[in-house]
């Protein structure tokens, strides 16, 4: 049963980020001018997000989570980039990555270090209400920084902020402050 619901959740979520990267650029532009609203505020993002973009089955009580991924999404250059490459027949490099921790310690040197750990901090005391002016701060960032996300990990993460135990903001932590990977030079 449990296994029943994972599997429905990631065909959900996979539907969900397929229908993101097929918007075209004025329905992208629409979402990111909503981020920071919630779905009832959103006017015409309202509409376009109910018609291409929730896939069907999607719980009411999770539509505001999938409402500011799907606003955050736009902001993420390297998405775009990657579509407009597949358009191109070029095939995107595929780079492993993990969740939003992964990507905020990447993004991280030791000129914006002390920034960067207020803002993970600030995130992962985020309650549920605080948790979208929060992410979309740490998008953002990311997004200018031309850093990667991994967006199904991000949907699953944001859809479990609450639980209990707290698990997705230990995870981030963890990766977060995991040592660099080395490279090794040839």
């Amino acid at each position: 049963m449990i296994e029943e619901r994972k599997r429905r959740r990631d065909e959900q979520i996979g539907r969900f980020l397929e229908n993101l990267a097929g918007l075209d650029d004025g329905e992208r532009a629409l979402l990111k001018r909503s981020a920071g609203q919630t779905l009832a505020e959103s006017g015409r993002a309202m509409f376009l997000f109910f018609q291409k973009l929730l896939p069907y089955g999607v719980p009411r009580r999770q539509e505001e989570s999938y409402f500011l991924l799907a606003t955050l999404y736009p902001f993420d250059k390297r998405q775009r980039q990657a579509r407009q490459e597949q358009e191109g027949e070029a095939a995107p490099a595929v780079e492993r990555i993990g969740g939003l921790g992964d990507s905020l310690r990447r993004a991280r040197n030791e000129q914006n270090e002390t920034g960067f750990n207020r803002r993970l901090a600030r995130l992962l005391d985020a309650d549920a209400q605080q948790l979208p002016f929060q992410l979309r701060q740490a998008v953002m960032r990311l997004a200018n920084d031309w850093v990667p996300i991994n967006w199904a990990q991000l949907a699953e993460d944001v859809l479990n902020w609450d639980r209990p135990g707290r698990y997705v903001q230990k995870e981030w932590a963890r990766e977060y402050v995991a040592p660099q990977p080395q490279v090794n030079e040839r």
